[in-house]
């Protein structure tokens, strides 16, 4: 069964600065539509199957049900919701960055 996709303020904030800067800083617009592609399909790919990717290095993270998808050098950090059949999309992190203090 397919999850509903949530995706919240903060995510879609967090996604918007990313295109931003791929566009104005690194001048490459090409890169970025080609960033939102693979979002898209990692969404489509979460909402059928909710567990395909692993849960947070993070300790208290990972207990709250944490998960993360891998896009380029970001990662998406998700909630499964099985009850309500729902995945919750809560930030996006560049790959290097401390989210531990951001949730």
């Amino acid at each position: 069964m397919t999850y509903n996709l949530i995706i919240t303020e903060t995510a879609n904030n967090a996604l918007d600065e990313i295109v931003y800067y791929i566009i104005n800083k690194l001048k490459n617009p090409l890169a970025a539509i080609d960033f939102l592609n693979e979002v898209q399909s990692k969404y489509e790919n979460v909402c059928v199957n909710p567990e395909m990717y692993e849960y947070v290095r993070d300790q208290r993270l990972a207990e709250k049900g944490y998960r993360k998808i891998p896009v380029d050098n970001y990662v998406i950090f998700y909630l499964v919701n099985d009850e309500k059949k729902e995945i919750e999309i809560h930030d996006v992190f560049y790959c290097r960055e401390n989210y531990g203090r951001f949730l």
